[in-house]
């Protein structure tokens, strides 16, 4: 396959952001170039329209941070993490997605309490792929089928469990009356929920990002 010369093309300039958010990520993109590495070629973004300068927090906690932010990682349960305790404030989760947003927090927390009672004794779940088990099992064994399986949908009841433990459902009802039986607006509201994922396209003034990475 012969592949002809080009000449480099790297996206500086878009219109699907402003200069706002230009600054903000040529703050983060110079802090790269300045990082050891083997590979990097530097470049800039340039906002397209619109005026006005963006502004980096080390911290959500600064006092010149905003009160009203987005909230963005890789997991659920990292952004549930973050957002507790709910403590009055408005909070609306973004996405409504069949494995995001609302209806994802709508059905983990419906079966939850299945995946705990299994950690109290071994026992039987109502989830269609274990319909054709013929006796009890334990939580590891759930845990290590959901592994085995690849059932990613279930990432998230585990992560509850292995992180809130005997408080999983006092937790876990918590959210749901608060947040999600709410299902606040995101306009107006104090904080906004969002994986990563889901963010895709969209846009928010004030965002912090919560290191889950790994």
């Amino acid at each position: 396959m012969n592949i002809k010369d080009a000449e480099d093309a790297t996206l500086t300039k878009s219109f699907r952001f402003g200069p706002n958010i230009a600054t903000v990520a040529n703050t983060l993109l110079f802090l790269k170039e300045k990082s050891p590495q083997k590979d990097w070629k530097p470049y800039r973004l340039i906002g397209g329209g619109g005026a006005g300068a963006g502004r980096l927090f080390a911290s959500a906690g600064d006092p010149r941070a905003p009160p009203r932010r987005t909230l963005l990682a890789f997991t659920n349960l990292a952004l549930l993490q973050a957002a507790l305790p709910v403590g009055g404030r408005i909070i609306s989760i973004n996405g409504d997605g069949s494995n995001s947003g609302i209806r994802k927090w709508q059905s983990t927390l419906r079966e939850v309490g299945e995946v705990y009672e299994l950690t109290q004794r071994p026992g039987r779940v109502s989830f269609k792929e274990w319909d054709d088990e013929d006796g009890p099992m334990t939580y590891d064994q759930f845990c290590r089928d959901v592994e085995a399986r690849e059932l990613t949908k279930y990432s998230l009841h585990i992560g509850l469990v292995d992180k809130f433990q005997e408080d999983t459902m006092k937790v876990a009802e918590e959210f749901q009356r608060e947040v999600v039986d709410r299902r606040h607006p995101p306009e107006g509201a104090d904080l906004v929920l969002s994986t990563i994922h889901a963010a895709k396209g969209m846009e928010w003034d004030h965002v912090e990002v919560v290191d889950d990475a790994s």
